[in-house]
C-alpha cells in the first residue's frame, strides 16, 4: 500500500468507523503508517484481521465492534476508547448502507435503516467524540461520503439523502465547534469501493465502465486516494480548513 512513514501523526489517537475493509481500512493504514494509534470499529469478522495489520506496523490498535446506527453500541464504543486511551484527537465517520430502489418501490424500512446507518450514525459519533475532543490540541473530523450526495442519482433518494445530509451536517458542526474542533467532508466519485460497491450492481460491467467514464481522470479511484485527502484534512497542513467538502475522484469530463 502506498504511504509515507513520516510519522506525523505520532500518538495520536484516531477512530475509524467501518474501518475493516475499504477506504475505512485504507485510512486505517495511513493513519497507522503515520504514527497513530488506531480504533477501527466494525461489523463482521474482518475488524481484527485489519488490527492485526495495523500492529505489524509497530503502532497500537484496536478493534471494538458496533453498529453505530445505535446509541447504547456507541456509548460501548466510546466507553472501551476511552478506558483504553483515555482521549481522541480524530475521527473518520465512514460508514454507510445502501437499499437502492426507484421512488415508487422504496419501502420506509429502506429509507430509515440507510439513514441511520450513515447521518444518524455519523451524528452519535460526532457527538461522542467532540465531548473527548475538547481539551485535545489541533482536533479534527473528517465524514465520507459519495459525490452522490452533491449530485443527485436516480433510483436510491435515500442514500442520496444520506449523503447529502451528511454534508449538511459536516457545515453545521464546523461552525458549531469552531474554533476547536474543524470538521470537514471527503467526497468520493468514480470510486470501485466499499461505498460505490453498495449502491451499483457492480455485475454488470458497463456500470463499472460507466463510473470510471464519469471520473474526470478516465479511472476508478482507489481507497488509498481516498485515504490520503482524509489524511491532509486530518492533519495540521489543514489547520484553517473547516467545513469543506473535498472531491476526489468526481467530476465529469
Amino acid at each position: 500500500m502506498a504511504g509515507q512513514n513520516d510519522r506525523s501523526f505520532t500518538e495520536r489517537v484516531a477512530l475509524v468507523t467501518n474501518g475493516s475493509s475499504g477506504i475505512g481500512r485504507a485510512v486505517a493504514l495511513q493513519l497507522a503508517l503515520q504514527g497513530a494509534y488506531v480504533i477501527v470499529n466494525y461489523a463482521d469478522a474482518e475488524g481484527e484481521s485489519v488490527v492485526n495489520e495495523l500492529r505489524e506496523l509497530g503502532t497500537l490498535a484496536h478493534a471494538v465492534r458496533g453498529d453505530v446506527s445505535r446509541a447504547a453500541d456507541v456509548r460501548l464504543m466510546f466507553l472501551a476508547l476511552e478506558e483504553t486511551f483515555g482521549r481522541l484527537d480524530l475521527l473518520v465517520n465512514n460508514s454507510c448502507q445502501s437499499r437502492q430502489a426507484e421512488l415508487d418501490a422504496l419501502t420506509e424500512d429502506e429509507w430509515d435503516e440507510v439513514l441511520a446507518s450513515t447521518l444518524k450514525g455519523a451524528f452519535l459519533c460526532s457527538q461522542a467524540a467532540a465531548r473527548l475532543m475538547k481539551k485535545r490540541p489541533a482536533p479534527a473530523i473528517v465524514n465520507i461520503v459519495s459525490e452522490t450526495g452533491l449530485t443527485g442519482h436516480a433510483g436510491g433518494a435515500n442514500f442520496v439523502a444520506a449523503q447529502a445530509g451528511l454534508v449538511g451536517l459536516t457545515k453545521a458542526l464546523a461552525r458549531e465547534l469552531a474554533p476547536r474542533i474543524r470538521v470537514n467532508c471527503v467526497a468520493v466519485g468514480g470510486a470501485e469501493n466499499d461505498l460505490s460497491v453498495k449502491y451499483y450492481d457492480w455485475s454488470h460491467a458497463v456500470k463499472r465502465q460507466a463510473v470510471k467514464t464519469e471520473s474526470a481522470r478516465g479511472r476508478a479511484t482507489a481507497p488509498d486516494d481516498v485515504a490520503r485527502a482524509c489524511l491532509y484534512l486530518l492533519s495540521s497542513d489543514a489547520a484553517s480548513v473547516t467545513g469543506q467538502t473535498l472531491i476526489v475522484g468526481g467530476g465529469s469530463r
